[in-house]
């Protein structure tokens, strides 16, 4: 098991980042925007030793003392884009006692649109005080709460005096690399820091990255960067077997973290900035019983009125392809359906009997 890193804030010199909005993911290491003259991202020097002289702890030194100078680099390049964000009024959180305790912020323009996890500020505070890297302070006020990915977005009165730099995004997350989660908790004026790897991607049915860095209520909403200071995602309190308000924080102490992924967020900017919350998308139906991993998608009931009703599947249909994507088991369903959000139009492919079917169907916040 990995040791649990510690918190250590760093005093880091200032660079920060935005995002270009309403956009789709981007290829590995690809720059949303990438900063005016800005070059690829430094590497770690390379540390002249002789080798019959080199001890093997001499070389472990050299080598986590280059690891600490890479992670001091990748933080400076992202803290600038790191608020706190403290809710005031109204009960947020899961619970009462919790609706003032500061949270994180990533900002992502210069008129202070900022990403957040929705832990504290749902319910929407009356007001919320966001102060930035550079010592700016503003209010700022929920304008819309993705429920699927515990997501919340800020839209401050202002933004911050020095103006962010452009978003650069890590891509595609390889298990096993390093990954930074940042937080703006315990004081305005450093980031708190914990360094750890990805152990795991497409968790939570592809909602999420998983990370052993530690994440909890002093990061939610701050981004899990990598090495070159790329941001993989946003920290949030998801957790494998609860979507309820508690689900996420009981998770911290095991090594287990989330993030959303990057490219998910941004897609969803533009309809959160409109003012319209997501919920994830139901299709209205129930699967036969049997083991996730091997049973097909066979249906058991389709819900009256729903979706799939409505786009006329019916029960002893198995569905075999959802927008292009080869479905085998009800897990395979569940991972190519649970990412999806409510007025999304989706493309299944059904067998019934001996025939082929394709149905549209436009997935729905709830079930009546």
């Amino acid at each position: 098991m990995n040791p649990r890193p510690s918190r250590v804030p760093l005093a880091l010199c200032c660079v920060a980042i935005v995002a270009t909005l309403g956009g789709g993911g981007e290829a590995s290491g690809q720059s949303i925007a990438p900063p005016r003259g800005a070059g690829p991202a430094a590497a770690a020097p390379a540390e002249h030793v002789d080798g019959a002289a080199a001890s093997p702890l001499r070389q472990s030194a050299s080598v986590a003392g280059r690891r600490r100078q890479a992670s001091a680099r990748a933080v400076s390049r992202v803290r600038s884009a790191i608020a706190q964000l403290q809710p005031l009024g109204g009960a947020g959180g899961i619970a009462d006692g919790l609706a003032s305790t500061p949270t994180t912020g990533l900002v992502l323009t210069p008129e202070g649109l900022i990403v957040s996890s929705s832990y504290g500020l749902d319910p929407r505070p009356a007001s919320i005080v966001v102060t930035y890297d550079d010592g700016t302070r503003s209010s700022g006020k929920v304008l819309a709460i993705d429920y699927n990915r515990r997501l919340a977005l800020v839209q401050a009165s202002r933004g911050p005096r020095t103006a962010p730099a452009p978003l650069i995004t890590a891509g595609q997350p390889r298990v096993g690399q390093t990954a930074i989660a940042l937080g703006r908790t315990f004081r305005t004026d450093e980031p708190n820091v914990s360094v750890g790897i990805v152990s795991a991607t497409r968790r939570l049915y592809g909602r999420a990255v998983q990370t052993d860095a530690a994440v909890s209520p002093a990061n939610y909403g701050g981004p899990l960067i990598d090495l070159q200071g790329r941001v993989i995602g946003v920290l949030t309190p998801l957790a494998p077997a609860s979507d309820g308000p508690d689900a996420g924080p009981g998770w911290y102490d095991s090594g287990i973290g989330f993030a959303v992924p990057l490219p998910q967020v941004l897609q969803r900017i533009d309809r959160l900035r409109q003012g319209e919350s997501i919920r994830r998308g139901l299709w209205g139906v129930a699967f036969q019983r049997g083991s996730d991993y091997t049973a097909a998608p066979k249906l058991l009931t389709v819900h009256p009125g729903g979706p799939a009703d409505a786009a006329g599947l019916k029960a002893g249909d198995v569905i075999r392809e959802v927008d292009g994507t080869s479905i085998a088991t009800v897990a395979e369903f569940r991972h190519a359906a649970d990412a999806m959000d409510d007025g999304q139009t989706v493309s299944a492919r059904v067998t019934r009997g001996e025939q082929l079917l394709t149905s549209e169907l436009t997935l729905a916040a709830e079930l009546e």
